[in-house]
């Protein structure tokens, strides 16, 4: 009872929750790469997704997530939070000549969003730098082609 005395609805709890949390992807630096970049947005929404406000903050909304209201709560604070740093990183890299301007960025910012979801809480994997910097060059680079040469890539040995 004392949660509605401050909250008199589930939205007005959540609108709270996400006002409160989402500035885990504001303000990202410019690291002068796509990767790096994209590195900066998926570990501040690891680091996120990882901790205990986060986690509240995510099963909240899904737990809401049949109220209209709560999705779009949720999809407001992604666009205010989140999705304004993410589709600076895009717009970076389009500009950089790293990206094509015809790319599916949402599907990009949605598939690193969506696997970081998955590995935390359907896996409750441990989502750490490596395991990031993985995701990372699997959404750049895919599966058949290798990585492009350069030292301190981090890059998991096969076997």
């Amino acid at each position: 009872t004392s949660v509605y005395r401050r909250w008199s609805t589930k939205e007005a709890l959540v609108q709270a929750a996400l006002e409160e949390t989402m500035d885990h992807a504001r303000d990202l630096p410019d690291s002068g790469s796509l990767e790096g970049d994209l590195l900066a947005l998926a570990g501040a929404l690891a680091k996120f997704l990882s901790s205990a406000r986060g986690v509240g903050v995510v099963r909240t909304v899904f737990a809401g997530g049949e109220s209209a209201t709560v999705q779009a709560l949720a999809s407001t604070a992604w666009a205010e939070a989140g999705g304004a740093s993410a589709h600076l990183v895009i717009a970076r890299a389009v500009k950089r000549g790293e990206l094509r301007r015809d790319a599916d960025a949402e599907l990009l910012l949605f598939t690193l969003a969506g696997a970081l979801l998955h590995r935390v809480f359907v896996e409750r994997g441990v989502v750490d730098e490596v395991w990031v910097r993985r995701l990372v060059n699997l959404v750049l680079y895919g599966t058949n082609k290798p990585l492009p040469a350069r030292a301190g890539r981090g890059r998991p040995k096969a076997g």
